[in-house]
């Protein structure tokens, strides 16, 4: 896309935006809403396989940058303690209820004999 796009019809704005060399975009003046609706379903498309591209490009560029290894390395760490202390805290969850369930039986027990 060029930046410098003063002078430029509305249509080969267009379609610089969507990839077509400027020129190459034919557009009859009365075609009407059926074309329009045609072209937003290819356009939609297009736009979201451009966005997909640019992201995997990002994310090929955030791997090659230095230190990379190292955050994913402490974010891994991160999410095996996390784990780690949601098991643990499985395990308190248990052990309270069966504490309730003991300190239940002691008062029974204590009203049996008092």
């Amino acid at each position: 896309m060029s930046d410098n796009t003063t002078g430029a019809t509305p249509e080969e704005i267009a379609a610089e935006i969507h990839g077509a060399p400027s020129g190459e975009h034919h557009e009859a003046a009365g075609e009407g809403a059926a074309s329009a609706a045609a072209g937003a379903g290819s356009l939609g498309k297009d736009i979201f396989s451009r966005l997909a591209d640019a992201g995997e490009e990002v994310m090929a560029k955030v791997a090659g940058l230095p230190g990379t290894g190292r955050a994913l390395e402490q974010a891994q760490t991160a999410l095996a303690r996390l784990d780690e202390l949601q098991k643990r805290l499985l395990g308190v969850e248990a052990l309270e209820k069966r504490i309730a369930e003991l300190e239940m039986r002691v008062a029974e027990l204590e009203s049996r004999v008092g």
